[in-house]
């Protein structure tokens, strides 16, 4: 089986010899994931919030219902947790989708600046260069 990233399909080169590609939309798209999910934590941790029970609907004197209460704190806190989390990974592909988006402008300008200096685009010095970037 034979697995294509999508830059292959978009005609994109690897950044690397080991097929890797570096394309900023899959960041930028793991963002939005990112972010739904957390709205989805956040959501749940609000529904939790309204989910009190009530001491007076159990004949124990409200030990179940205190241990429910504890039990729906925890979880408060974790998807809480979670939803930060999350929106930190967001912020985080955002920041290397636009690092990225600055280092291919500033190897195709390299590119450009080694190509004015060169007789032609196809001579071995520029694929040399470019190959390298």
């Amino acid at each position: 089986m034979v697995h294509y990233w999508a830059g292959e399909r978009e005609g994109k080169k690897p950044v690397s010899g080991d097929g890797l590609y570096y394309i900023p939309d899959g960041f930028r798209e793991s963002a939005r994931g990112s972010f739904e999910t957390a709205d989805l934590a956040e959501s749940t941790r609000r529904y939790l919030d309204r989910a009190v029970p009530n001491p007076n609907s159990y004949a124990d004197g409200g030990h179940f219902a205190g241990k429910v209460d504890a039990t729906r704190l925890e979880q408060m806190g974790g998807v809480a947790r979670a939803a930060e989390g999350r929106e930190n990974m967001a912020g985080r592909d955002h920041v290397v989708a636009d690092t990225g988006d600055e280092m291919e402008i500033g190897a195709e300008a390299a590119i450009n600046t080694a190509a004015s200096s060169v007789e032609s685009r196809n001579s071995p010095i520029f694929r040399g260069i470019s190959d390298a970037v």
